[in-house]
């Protein structure tokens, strides 16, 4: 008896893990390590025709007070993403910082990045100011004509509520879907 309850709970954990059809290895995550900041919507539509892909993360303030994040982009530790091909994109920092090109070889570029009104500023950080309860659209571009999914996006992000630091961690994608266009 205690074999087949352990075979049955063994099954329903198993489909419980399948959302649609897919593994929880190709289910779409999202991870925000601040319990008042969410991620509550991903996409990424790509042309087929010119390959231009653009992700739209919208960012949620959960509490009731204005919260300010600083998201870095300066290096792909801070801000970054793998595509399910294996290339991995950054913003380019000769674009942010008129650092130098060799800090670039083996990515492929970020552009047209903003979060809602606000651009990078000369050190690689955009600053956006959330009030309670309100989301805002994270947005970025990348070119590819081959990848079906962007298997990992990260950005670093410094949280403060109130003026006071909350801490400073990576917001992430798991596994997003590009909704291919004509």
């Amino acid at each position: 008896m205690k074999t087949t309850l352990s075979i049955l709970f063994a099954l329903l954990l198993v489909s419980c893990l399948q959302a649609n059809g897919q593994s929880s290895d190709t289910a779409l995550k999202t991870i925000s390590p601040f319990d008042s900041l969410s991620i509550i919507k991903a996409n990424a539509i790509g042309n087929k025709k010119t390959g231009q892909v653009t992700v739209s993360l919208e960012i949620k303030n959960n509490y009731l007070k204005e919260a300010e994040l600083i998201l870095s982009l300066s290096a792909f530790g801070d801000f970054g993403m793998t595509d399910d091909k294996g290339t991995k994109y950054k913003a380019f920092t000769v674009d942010m910082m008129g650092g130098p090109d060799a800090a670039n070889n083996g990515f492929s570029p970020v552009s047209s990045i903003h979060f809602a009104d606000k651009k990078p500023g000369m050190m690689g950080d955009i600053v956006q100011y959330l009030k309670g309860v309100e989301s805002k659209d994270f947005v970025f571009s990348i070119k590819t004509k081959t990848a079906m999914m962007l298997k990992d996006f990260h950005v670093t992000c410094t949280l403060s509520i109130n003026e006071l630091v909350v801490g400073t961690q990576k917001l992430e994608v798991k596994n997003l879907k590009i909704k291919w266009n004509e």
